[in-house]
């Protein structure tokens, strides 16, 4: 479902400013006043509806377009598409509910059989940063486990009646533990994916962030009644800016990502972030990832911390072609 979706995005090159206009004010959890009139006066305008739609849904941003239009002013949205992303909200709804509870299912059979696991994206993510859960689409689960892990791990899930995508021998087996960084599995039931991740990126992408220093550095997070661990502040913005990098920042709601976790955690250790980064050779995609944040949805970093990290020359023109697309 991703790819099909990431081919639609390849293919999309017609831009209509006014819609583009109306996502860049929706793509937020929250809209003050200048920007909720500016997006009432937008939807004064002549727009195209089923544009609109589209290109909501491959940024991956209906939840929030919906949110806010509902909440702003519903009777400027024609009742058929309002009727349209209050349908879509609600089965979203039900799925991030159902994913969810599977989520906390699998961090309990694998705590039972002494597995540790960190939840990261989906769930996580949606709370994390946007602080409800129907506002950030997902549709599988990534657990983060360790390396010596791994097999445990896998032969459980089997167990489980998941599907295993990888057909590998032992020797293709342990090269995938050596140089890969997920093992992908799908539940024949009701066809859940899961992603088993030991690393957060393949050996040749450059953002070598050590695994161990993510477990020393997990935090604790309230689901519901439970705790469960989760990525410190700083790894999620790292991590969330590393995969647009990986993924050229091709969906705004990656740019939302960042932008929602940097208004939420102001707190984070901003210096600690940016030593990290530079030891791990991905600085300027952190930076790049902030700066987007800035430009398209007005979600600075901290001054002090801009003044004194000068940003890499090639973050500007590299922000300006994302910008352009």
């Amino acid at each position: 479902m991703r790819r099909a979706r990431m081919e639609r995005i390849r293919e999309s090159g017609a831009r209509a400013p006014l819609e583009g206009e109306v996502l860049l004010s929706c793509a937020r959890t929250r809209l003050d006043g200048p920007r909720a009139g500016q997006l009432t006066a937008l939807l004064g305008s002549r727009l195209d509806w089923k544009y609109l739609l589209r290109q909501a849904d491959l940024h991956g941003l209906t939840p929030l377009l919906y949110h806010h239009l509902n909440a702003t002013c519903p009777e400027s949205v024609p009742e058929a598409v309002l009727d349209q992303l209050r349908d879509d909200f609600r089965q979203g709804m039900q799925r991030n509910l159902l994913l969810t509870s599977s989520l906390l299912d699998l961090i309990g059979l694998l705590r039972t059989h002494g597995i540790s696991a960190i939840p990261f994206k989906g769930p996580l993510l949606a709370l994390f940063a946007y602080e409800h859960l129907a506002l950030r689409e997902f549709w599988d689960l990534d657990l983060l486990v360790r390396e010596r892990d791994v097999p445990k791990a896998n032969e459980l899930l089997l167990s489980q009646g998941y599907q295993s995508e990888h057909s590998l021998d032992e020797s293709q087996q342990a090269a995938r533990l050596r140089f890969q960084y997920e093992w992908r599995f799908l539940r024949r039931t009701d066809r859940l994916r899961v992603e088993i991740q030991w690393r957060l990126a393949p050996r040749y992408f450059s953002f070598p962030l050590d695994p161990e220093g993510l477990w020393e550095r997990q935090a604790k997070f309230c689901l519901g009644s439970r705790v469960i661990p989760s990525l410190a502040p700083e790894d999620v913005l790292l991590t969330l800016c590393a995969h647009g990098a990986k993924h050229l920042w091709k969906r705004l709601i990656w740019v939302c990502d960042v932008a929602e976790l940097i208004r939420v955690h102001r707190s984070m250790d901003w210096t600690g972030l940016m030593d990290r980064a530079r030891e791990t050779g991905s600085l300027r995609m952190l930076q790049l990832g902030l700066r987007l944040a800035a430009d398209l949805l007005q979600a600075a970093a901290p001054k002090d911390l801009l003044e004194t990290n000068p940003a890499d020359p090639m973050v500007k023109p590299l922000a300006a072609q994302v910008r352009a697309r």
